[in-house]
């Protein structure tokens, strides 16, 4: 469910959890009361494979619709089923899910995302006439970064980029999706370069985390810390803001964290609420209070977060194909009560005075690096970073 970014900034690519949910078992429930916004995942393979990906299933519920015809058909069930909520579709790559675009074209849906190695003219117009402003494709700043992390060849490396421009010059808007690591972070200047080389106007950094293909696939030292934001990461986006000004904007994904610094709780609470015109949501992460849910037309699944994927046991519930109907067998508790509660670390409400507009930050990042014993102190604990302590602290030394 992309939305625009405000200082919170919007979703992230790659969260997940590693405990079993299936022990927050409540009473099963046809969802009467259906979650506001509603993503779909389309079962359409990409045609890479990123050693970050956290679109990995491990359990299938049902066999999948074995045709587009019958995934379309499937939507407009969906649709007429829950007619109040908002639908976004996710290909796990545009250019293998073309048969979606006439559904993104009748939901309104404005964005979608590639890996940018196989578009072409008429993909790139196709999309356009259907509604499509803006794709969002994923970038490093050098071809050997590029290759470690999605697997491209240097001839690849070029094309994407040629692509991007491509994008561009048909009217096609693009943004940048950069996956921040400690071997990666060195090179956010390289790529703002490139990037307004190539006319992009939007760059993303979303860290790594050990979720889906990326927990067998990095070493843990590899993955940021608070320090590394703190000081290297705040400063090298500060300054490349001041360097690229209106050329290029940059901004953080969700699972940094809220930059809610300087801010009251009632102006971070204004504007969560006014983040998005898509979003229904007013906190800073979508599932709370059962307020979203990613279906999957592979598996059948029903996810509370669309990275939760990877974990099988984090599923919440199940659809059924012939009808449209999402049952909630294994539905988890993330009300803002329990959340005010239960939230620990830098989370708690004693620690947090924003506690009551962020609610935990994003749920999936927290958890998927959490360390404790059981389930539901993972399922509870606090981010392990944030951009509005660390901003805070940014500023004070600039003072």
């Amino acid at each position: 469910m992309p939305n625009e970014d405000l200082a919170i900034d919007d979703m992230s690519l790659n969260l997940t959890s590693h405990f079993p949910l299936s022990e927050v078992i409540m009473t099963e429930d046809t969802a009467s009361s259906p979650a506001k916004n509603i993503d779909i995942l389309s079962y359409r393979s990409c045609d890479q494979a990123c050693r970050h990906c956290s679109y990995v299933e491990s359990e299938r519920s049902q066999e999948r619709p074995h045709s587009s015809d019958a995934e379309v058909d499937f939507i407009h069930l969906l649709r007429s089923n829950y007619p109040n909520s908002t639908f976004f579709l996710y290909p796990r790559d545009i250019v293998t899910a073309t048969p979606l675009i006439p559904v993104m074209k009748e939901i309104n849906q404005s964005e979608t995302l590639t890996n940018g190695n196989r578009l072409d003219v008429a993909l790139v117009d196709r999309l356009l006439e259907s509604g499509i402003k803006r794709i969002q494709i994923t970038l490093f700043g050098t071809a050997a970064e590029q290759q470690r992390y999605n697997r491209n060849s240097p001839e690849e490396f070029e094309r994407i980029k040629a692509n991007i421009q491509l994008c561009i010059e048909r009217g096609l808007r693009v943004q940048v999706n950069n996956v921040l690591s400690r071997e990666t972070m060195e090179s956010m200047e390289l790529l703002g370069n490139e990037c307004v080389r190539l006319g992009v106007r939007r760059l993303r950094f979303i860290r790594l985390q050990p979720v889906g293909d990326a927990i067998n696939s990095f070493e843990s030292n590899v993955y940021l810390t608070q320090s590394d934001l703190e000081d290297f990461i705040i400063p090298t986006v500060e300054r490349l803001k001041q360097k690229f000004r209106r050329q290029l904007s940059l901004y953080f994904a969700v699972n940094f964290g809220p930059n809610f610094y300087g801010m009251t709780p009632e102006k971070a609470r204004e504007m969560l609420r006014k983040r998005s015109p898509q979003s229904s949501s007013d906190t800073f992460c979508p599932a709370i209070d059962g307020q979203y849910w990613n279906i999957s037309t592979k598996s059948g699944n029903v996810h509370w977060c669309f990275n939760n994927l990877a974990e099988g046991n984090t599923r919440i519930g199940k659809v059924d194909w012939e009808t449209g109907l999402v049952t909630l067998d294994r539905p988890v508790d993330l009300s803002r009560e329990t959340l005010h509660k239960k939230l620990r670390g830098i989370c708690a409400a004693e620690a947090c005075p924003y506690q009551e507009a962020c609610l935990g930050g994003c749920r999936s990042a927290a958890i998927s690096f959490a360390s404790d014993d059981t389930w539901e102190d993972r399922f509870y604990a606090g981010m392990d970073m944030c951009l509005t302590p660390a901003y805070s602290r940014y500023h004070n030394k600039s003072t």
